[in-house]
């Protein structure tokens, strides 16, 4: 399988300790987001689900809207700590040398690219009845998206295997070769 030999302009290992804390200031601010959403969203739903009429309907939606809506914001914050967790393990894996850190952040991001590629083909369907140019601006942007996640995980995934095997890429044990007094070649 390709392996990049680095992550933009940065060596694997440096490109994998900054996409790990991109990821975890992502991770921290989608928490506070949620946070800060989870608040908004439990001061005004009922208010603005049953402020144009107070029939019983309405305040039934409005409590069965703010219960789906209060899932996603908590599957939100769950998603972000398990972010953060994962990242931080890589980060820490980075530092310390341990392939085995690594493999959490691994499997995540390719669920997430699994789940992004899922989702993008659903809305592109979906958008391809509705509007075409909207579809095709929404498929550009996602796909690009999608891209570029897949080749940061290739860039990890090949850390990750650089570290498995033992050595960098770069590492070059180096020896010298001298006469001894016998003539016979010898390492230092």
């Amino acid at each position: 399988m390709w392996e990049p030999v680095a992550l933009c302009c940065f060596t694997r290992r440096t490109g994998c300790l900054v996409l790990g804390s991109l990821e975890v200031i992502g991770a921290i601010l989608g928490f506070i987001m949620a946070v800060f959403l989870f608040a908004l969203v439990e001061n005004n739903m009922m208010d603005m689900v049953c402020s144009h009429t107070t029939g019983m309907v309405n305040k039934k939606f409005g409590e069965q809207l703010s219960t789906v809506v209060y899932g996603f914001l908590i599957g939100l914050m769950i998603s972000s700590v398990i972010q953060c967790v994962c990242s931080s393990m890589m980060i820490h894996g980075v530092r310390k040398n341990n392939h085995c850190l690594m493999g959490p952040f691994l499997i995540k991001n390719l669920i997430c690219i699994i789940l992004h590629i899922t989702l993008c083909g659903t809305v592109v369907a979906f958008l391809s009845v509705l509007n075409l140019v909207l579809m095709i601006v929404y498929a550009y942007f996602h796909g690009a998206v999608i891209f570029m996640w897949t080749y940061f995980l290739l860039t990890v995934r090949a850390y990750y295997h650089e570290l498995k095997r033992g050595k960098p890429d770069d590492y070059h044990q180096l020896t010298e070769n001298c006469q001894t007094e016998n003539g016979q070649p010898s390492k230092l």
